[in-house]
């Protein structure tokens, strides 16, 4: 007991020399005196009559507004009301200051692994307040390269997507296994580790998973369809348990979620391969599978619709649609308000499957880009590319290896064109596909995998505590397997 007294006796003595040696310093137990305040970034008092008086400094510019994650660069940053400014962030992590006049600072980025997209550039003046301003950098890697997270959940699937379930801004991962026709919540966490929390049987092989928050109460849903005659939306409380589904026999194709009467409930489009349309369901209110039958608004396509999608793809903030048909074509509805939608058809490759939308180009405006015999040696892939106003481009082939059979479009190094991440059947990993023009060109990457094994799907979401989008990978072989691909470009 002496020796604790003693010890802190130490310290009590040691913490006062060092009061009476840095008078200036202070936190957030040691106050400044009556006539400064405490800059706790840089923990110590300054006088009140030091504090700016020059107004709100405002950032106009930042010169390169690119850079890589790793390279430390040296940035000028343009703006007005500079003086008092005595430290710059980047993305919340301080960057190293070289100068500051009234209206510019130079600076050196700091290091910012797992950085990914534009981030924030905040100010801090001599009074301690921050203040984050409306210029950003885009932190943008050139080499893409990822690496597995240990300690995964064992489990095998054949379908899977992600999204934010628990009210983070992590993504949970929805595996759905068709040998059990069964979905399975997978919770993420900081450190990329997934931990298991609900499982329900479905009764059905699962074919499509869909997010929507349909009863708007900020916590998305899950939806989940067979491709024949059953849709099921399972509700998720707060702890990820799966709650009671409401379910509804409708004999669909495929579907698609999205909001496209311009209102704040989501509706459902759906294709009929018995009639030749496009069933666009749009609900009163959020009981959107209960009313389903009694607010369906027909487009007729003139061919038989199959794999579907619902996206703004003119930007006029209005959800269209689009589907593949049995034509070997891409027919594009874009939404005009009424059943008579017209349709673009475009045609694609031979015995199109599945229909996906990014921003191939980089140009701002969505593209599509069409998958045609999967899991055949024949497999095939069509980029159709959009322009503003909703035009779009004669389909460009981009070769891909054959047997094709799980397919994602994403941006991986957050320079705004989407990259193509596929594997084909006997392939030992992933094939991510970029700079992909309207020549056809284009360039790859194979991303290896801890895991040899026959591949379910592939999703990409926030999967750990950085801001680069990284890769989910589940296994349908006997053996199965989940693997998170960290993304670790620089």
């Amino acid at each position: 007991m002496r020796s604790y007294l003693l010890l802190g006796l130490t310290l009590a003595l040691s913490c006062d020399a060092f009061r009476r040696a840095n008078p200036e310093y202070c936190d957030t137990s040691t106050p400044c005196s009556s006539d400064a305040v405490c800059n706790l970034s840089l923990t110590r008092c300054v006088p009140k009559s030091a504090l700016p008086t020059s107004g709100v400094p405002m950032l106009i510019s930042i010169s390169p507004d690119t850079a890589r994650p790793l390279a430390q660069t040296m940035v000028t940053l343009t703006g007005t009301q500079l003086s008092d400014v005595r430290g710059v962030s980047i993305g919340g992590m301080p960057a190293s200051v070289q100068s500051i006049t009234a209206t510019q600072i130079t600076a050196t980025l700091p290091s910012l692994p797992g950085a990914c997209g534009r981030l924030p550039v905040s100010l801090q003046t001599l009074d301690g307040q921050v203040h984050t301003s409306a210029v950003t950098m885009r932190i943008q890697p050139t080499n893409l390269a990822f690496t597995s997270v240990p300690g995964q959940p064992s489990l095998a699937g054949s379908i899977m997507a992600a999204a934010p379930l628990d009210g983070d801004d992590l993504s949970e991962l929805v595996v759905g296994t068709s040998g059990l026709n069964s979905l399975t919540v997978l919770q993420g966490a900081k450190n990329g580790v997934f931990v298991t929390k609900a499982a329900v049987t479905v009764g059905y092989p699962p074919k499509q998973i869909v997010f929507a928050d349909i009863d708007q109460d900020g916590r998305s849903e899950i939806l989940t369809g067979d491709g024949i005659k059953s849709i099921d939306r399972f509700f998720v409380n707060a702890s990820l348990g799966l709650m009671a589904s409401v379910g509804a026999q409708i004999t669909h194709g495929s579907f698609a979620i999205g909001r496209f009467d311009g209102d704040v409930f989501f509706d459902m489009a759906y294709v009929s391969m018995v009639d030749s349309v496009i069933n666009v369901a749009i609900p009163s209110g959020a009981n959107l599978l209960e009313t389903i039958q009694s607010s369906i608004m027909k487009v007729a396509t003139g061919k038989t619709p199959q794999s579907i999608l619902m996206s703004d793809l003119n930007l006029d903030n209005k959800n269209d649609v689009a589907c593949i048909t049995d034509m070997n074509t891409v027919s594009i509805h874009l939404n005009n308000g009424t059943a008579a939608l017209p349709a673009n058809n475009i045609a694609v490759c031979t015995n199109p499957d599945r229909l996906f939308t990014g921003d191939i180009d980089g140009n701002g405006s969505p593209d599509l880009v069409v998958t045609c015999g999967t899991d055949t040696p024949n497999s095939e892939l069509s980029v159709i590319f959009g322009s503003v106003g909703g035009s779009f481009s004669a389909s460009k082939a981009v070769k891909i290896a054959p047997n094709l059979h799980s397919f994602v479009v994403a941006d991986l190094n957050c320079d705004g064109k989407s990259e193509i991440i596929s594997n084909s059947a006997g392939q030992a990993g992933l094939t991510v596909t970029s700079d992909i023009s309207m020549a056809g060109l284009a360039t790859s990457k194979l991303v290896a995998l801890p895991i040899a094994d026959q591949i379910g799907d592939i999703a990409i979401g926030k999967f750990n505590d950085d801001t680069a989008p990284d890769i989910g990978v589940v296994f349908s072989g006997s053996a199965g397997g989940f693997v998170v691909m960290k993304n670790v470009s620089d």
